[in-house]
């Protein structure tokens, strides 16, 4: 009688248990499926339910970092970041050479690209290093994304040297990838911006300043302004009208001088204009993709 009971109990034990597991990997795909379909928001909830009921199972670690990138793709940068450090810190004991080795890696590349998103320059750097600490032999798909955010954050920031010294190490980027983006860094380190001084002194005769900053059509407004208002202040006295020939010199005045500002300022947007356009062309050429999109984890996107 005893042992039928023990038997029954057993029986009993094994089918909660096989119910539990069925019902904790259906919720576990719904988490999943979730994440492919964009509901960001609703894995976040489904996640973190998850891993509360289910905090010492296999697939805990991954549901954190899934719940990262879910939290990343929300912009809530601050709470993934965190959770990140949290699942590093949480499996740092483990195995190296498999899952959790990978996973660690991941976790480390995601972090790089939190913080480039955020333009946390210094907190990047520190990470690279964290990166490179751990994932001694990453995939080389880890490596070429990480390798790509290091050149970009730079050239980002316009900081061409470090852009250059950051290249010469990303050995994973092709080679006429790595030459483009060569030629494009040296032209900017060894640009020469045009003198917002020599603008403003151009701009004596109106709008030299401007055809001297490369804006032709403003340079000729200003001209033409300028000479009209020159024009009626002369007009007005000859004419024996010296009140409005007052008048107008006022106003030419203020004109002539705003055509001297606006040389000066001509000269110095079209430099940031031409440094921003050449960063943005460079930064084209690296595409450091979003969160989640350099990854090893395949059942993301799985069917």
């Amino acid at each position: 009688m005893i042992l039928k009971r023990l038997l029954v109990s057993l029986l009993l034990q094994s089918f909660l248990l096989s119910t539990n597991l069925s019902l904790a990997q259906s919720e576990r795909g719904f988490a999943i499926s979730l994440y492919r379909a964009g509901e960001y928001e609703s894995s976040i909830v489904e996640l973190q339910r998850w891993i509360y009921f289910n905090q010492d199972a296999p697939f805990a670690p991954y549901a954190r970092y899934l719940l990262a990138l879910s939290q990343g793709r929300m912009g809530k940068y601050a709470k993934a970041a965190s959770t990140l450090h949290g699942l590093i810190d949480s499996i740092s004991g483990q195995e190296r050479d498999g899952y959790y080795g990978e996973l660690i890696c991941e976790s480390h590349l995601q972090l790089l690209n939190l913080h480039f998103r955020e333009r946390r320059f210094r907190d990047f750097e520190i990470e690279n290093d964290r990166f490179a600490a751990a994932c001694s032999d990453p995939d080389p798909r880890l490596s070429a994304g990480a390798q790509s955010m290091a050149v970009a954050i730079h050239v980002y920031d316009r900081n061409w040297d470090e852009a250059l010294k950051a290249l010469g190490t990303a050995n994973l980027l092709d080679r006429e990838t790595s030459e483009t983006l060569e030629r494009g860094i040296n032209e900017m380190n060894q640009h020469s911006p045009k003198s917002p001084v020599l603008g403003g002194m151009l701009a004596i005769i109106p709008g030299l300043g401007h055809l001297y900053a490369g804006r032709g059509v403003d340079g000729l407004r200003s001209f033409l302004i300028n000479a009209a208002g020159i024009g009626l202040t002369v007009f007005c006295f000859v004419m024996g009208m010296p009140v409005f020939g007052v008048l107008f010199g006022v106003i030419e005045t203020a004109l002539y001088l705003s055509n001297i500002y606006g040389g000066v300022n001509a000269v110095m947007q079209q430099n940031a204009r031409f440094i921003v356009e050449r960063r943005d062309e460079l930064l084209k050429i690296l595409t450091v993709p979003p969160l989640d999109v350099i990854t090893l984890r395949e059942e993301l996107y799985g069917p």
